[in-house]
């Protein structure tokens, strides 16, 4: 998973942190106004000068969020976020299939329900109960965080189909959410047979309703609380962010 820092907080490390090994990042150069080389920031602005102060405040501010950047980037996940630099299956893979699995009901998997008025603000708000959504709410909750999923029923199927390579279900753990599985891909590079190419990699469709109750299970073990309502709109300000439900709620 990449971590991605604004501007700002990327100006507060003042050197670069210690990364995982799996991980790979690129620094690319920058062009300053059209110039192919980099340039003075007078040179760049023009004959102006930029006189900067920075209170006692502020550096204190910028030292505590340069040390959090710093932690957030040397944390190793528990659970890779990331795919194998190459396919690499367990096993030979021929083709499988089986029937999909039901989907899951409160007397398979019991949700805890958010109380607004015990509780009227959380870390995270996740609007929507998709593959998505579940997998964030539960990582996020996983890590100490509380977590509310606001849809009008946890339990609705999910509608479209999801088709991933095996090798990265594998490194995800998801690798039993699968229904089908084809020994190799066909792709086409041009609209005549001779643009048919097969790809030597496995790939799967995913079984909608065992994933959906799989991710149900690790928000529930995680404490992840569920708000039955519909977000009508949204506002941000003085760093926190205000969620209106339909029923006019917040």
């Amino acid at each position: 998973m990449l971590q991605t820092l604004s501007g700002r907080s990327t100006s507060l490390l003042s050197s670069p942190p210690q990364l995982p090994s799996q991980h790979v990042y690129s620094v690319k150069s920058t062009r300053i106004c059209g110039a192919e080389s980099l340039q003075s920031p007078q040179a760049a602005l023009g004959t102006r000068t930029l006189n900067v102060t920075r209170s006692t405040t502020h550096a204190r501010e910028a030292s505590r969020a340069r040390t959090r950047a710093q932690a957030l980037l040397q944390r190793t996940p528990e659970t890779p976020y990331f795919s194998p630099p190459k396919p690499s299956v367990d096993g030979p893979v021929q083709y499988y299939y089986r029937e999909p699995s039901p989907w899951p009901t409160q007397q398979d998997v019991q949700v805890a329900y958010h109380d607004l008025q015990r509780q009227p603000a959380a870390d995270l708000l996740v609007v929507g109960s998709g593959p998505s959504g579940l997998a964030v709410a539960e990582r996020v909750a996983a890590g100490g965080f509380s977590v509310c999923v606001i849809d009008l029923d946890p339990y609705a199927p999910m509608i479209p189909n999801y088709g991933c390579w095996v090798d990265e279900m594998q490194a995800m753990g998801l690798e039993e959410c699968l229904e089908v599985v084809w020994p190799k891909a066909k792709v086409w590079l041009d609209n005549d047979k001779s643009g048919e190419r097969f790809l030597r990699r496995p790939y799967g469709r995913m079984d909608r309703p065992m994933l959906k109750k799989l991710l149900l299970q690790k928000c529930a073990s995680n404490g992840v609380t569920f708000l039955t309502s519909k977000v009508s709109g949204v506002s941000h300000g003085d760093g926190t962010s205000t969620v209106t439900l339909s029923d006019g709620r917040t």
